[in-house]
């Protein structure tokens, strides 16, 4: 299909002919083709074991933590209401054109639900951006981004806050279990 790799090495074993790619393109394709099998190394079952271990209980355990923070941010909302969160920012109204007045939590509903309005705004772009940039400085940024929204919300004193608020902590979180399973899918093959 393409061109051997020792037709495309030249006398230095680094430079390529250029009579031999017709293309930039071509060219690119194999010389990846050509150094691969020059530089590949062999490994044994023993250190692949222990690379994985040392994987497994770095990397793993940092992930479970992510989750965690992920879940309990969801949870927390709930678990805030009790504390008196609906009357602190106006998330219940009195309907009193009842008779009886009645209770009106809508705004704690779009609370909740604006959560994953974000989540659908934000995952198209965020994983634009995960597979454009180096996953390692994105995560980062975005693990940053995601810690500095979920702690503002100490700071709204509104429920139009709270929205807003909501909105962007779901658009920023909502690549996070994406950009894990990228991180997983990288370091482990089918069997494991």
């Amino acid at each position: 299909m393409g061109i051997r790799p020792e037709k495309s090495v030249g006398a230095t074993g680094l430079h390529p002919n250029p009579e031999d790619f017709s293309s930039l393109e071509t060219f690119d394709k194999d010389l990846a083709a050509a150094i691969v099998p020059e530089h590949a190394q062999e490994f044994d079952s023993i250190t692949e074991r222990h690379v994985l271990r040392k994987i497994d209980l770095f990397l793993i355990p940092w992930m479970w933590i992510g989750y965690g923070l992920v879940y309990y941010d969801k949870a927390i909302l709930g678990s805030a209401v009790l504390f008196g969160m609906t009357k602190d920012l106006s998330l219940s109204v009195v309907d009193t054109s009842t008779n009886p007045s009645t209770t009106v939590t809508n705004r704690l509903s779009w609370a909740t639900s604006i959560f994953y309005f974000g989540m659908l705004a934000g995952l198209y772009p965020m994983t634009f951006i995960l597979q454009r940039f180096q996953i390692g400085r994105v995560l980062g940024i975005l693990v940053i981004l995601w810690g500095i929204i979920a702690m503002l919300t100490a700071a709204v004193t509104s429920w139009r806050g709270l929205f807003a608020q909501r909105f962007f902590l779901g658009s920023v979180e909502s690549v996070l279990p994406t950009a894990f399973m990228y991180i997983v899918s990288g370091y482990y093959t089918q069997q494991e």
